[in-house]
Formats: C-alpha cells, structure tokens, sequence
C-alpha cells in the first residue's frame, strides 16, 4: 500500500526556516533595540532566556521518544500525549525565547506570524501521511488529543523506554542551539556597545 509522499511544504521546510533566520538574524545583529538598557529591555530578555530554556529541553523531551521511531511507530506518550505537534510547539516557545531575547517586539512578531503562517501547512501534510499510514490508531489519537497547545491533564507515559542514543545524540545537537543562540545574540549585543558593529536601524 502506497503512502502519500511530503507535500510541497514540508520538502522546503528546512530551507524556508533558514531563509526566515537568515533575515531575522540580520535585523537582530545589525538593529539596536530602543529597550536594550531599559528595565523592559532586561525583562525581555530575561524571558526570553527562559522560554529558549523550556524549548530546548522540551524539544530533548520529544527526540528521546521519537528518536529511530517517527518514521514507524504512532508516538502518543510522554510529551505526544500532551499534542499531537510538542515537538514544533517547543520550538516555537524556544524561537520565541530567542526572539524576545532580543529585547525588542519586532522580531518576536515576525517569529509568531512566520510560524504561524507556514507550520499549519506543514504540520497538515504530515498528518495526512500519518493517517495513511497508522489509520484508526492515528484518527483515534487525533479525536483524543489537541493539535498544538499541551493539555496537560491527558499525560501519561511509560514506565520503562527504549532509546537509541546513537540517534538521540544526533537530536540533542538540534535542540541546544537554543541557548546557544541566546548567549550569542548577548555578545552581539556587546559588540554593538564597543561600536564593533555597526547600528543600521532602531527596533521597537
């Protein structure tokens, strides 16, 4: 039995996110925030920290059952009985973190409505694919539990797990560059202070 393939959005999801990083990257170098030595400023960036943190644990979370299974087994425990997509809803929360890093509005905006626009479509096709493959098993994980946002009093999960650490090592690489990129924007940051690099613009 034939499977449907990837949709169109899903092949050039991983280019499409760079692309949009790439733009968001060079506002985040090259603009100064208006807030940057304000308390507002301070605060954003201490959320955003946090919420870069919780995605990229959360994403960990995800690799470790996912790890060597996505492709041929329905994952519906520990955080997949929490959404059917934890696994994108922790990278937004930490591309979010990222964004509000910055200590500006501008580009946590951009990151909610990108994600916002092109993940739906994507997460659509794999779905589709999903129901081909699992059929009742996956209709009826989809008619239990949310799309997106956790709800947290569906949780359940195993006592005992199997993980591939050679595959789960692979993810973990993924899921830290979070943090990593907190920490880099805050050098950044710096630099602009010394003048080593130039301001362009002003960020709201």
């Amino acid at each position: 039995m034939s499977h449907p393939g990837r949709t169109l959005f899903e092949r050039l999801r991983i280019s499409t996110t760079w692309f949009y990083t790439l733009c968001i990257a060079f506002l985040a170098i090259f603009g100064q925030s208006r807030y940057e030595t304000s308390l507002l400023g301070i605060l954003l960036f201490t959320l955003g920290g946090s919420l870069a943190a919780v995605g990229a644990f959360g994403r960990l979370w995800c690799s470790l059952y996912i790890s060597g299974y996505k492709n041929n087994t329905l994952i519906t425990e520990g955080p997949y009985s929490l959404c059917r997509n934890p696994l994108y809803f922790f990278s937004f929360i930490g591309a979010l973190g990222i964004g509000l890093s910055t200590g500006n509005f501008t580009i946590p905006a951009m990151i909610i409505v990108g994600f916002s626009i092109y993940y739906p479509l994507v997460v659509s096709g794999e779905e589709a694919r999903l129901a081909a493959i699992h059929g009742e098993s996956f209709q009826s994980y989809r008619q239990s539990t949310p799309a997106f946002f956790l709800r947290f009093s569906s949780f359940r999960e195993p006592g005992e797990y199997t993980v591939r650490p050679k595959i789960f090592r692979k993810d973990m690489g993924d899921a830290i560059w979070f943090i990593w990129a907190v920490c880099l924007l805050q050098l950044i940051a710096k630099l602009r202070g010394f003048h080593y690099i130039p301001i362009l613009f002003n960020l709201y």
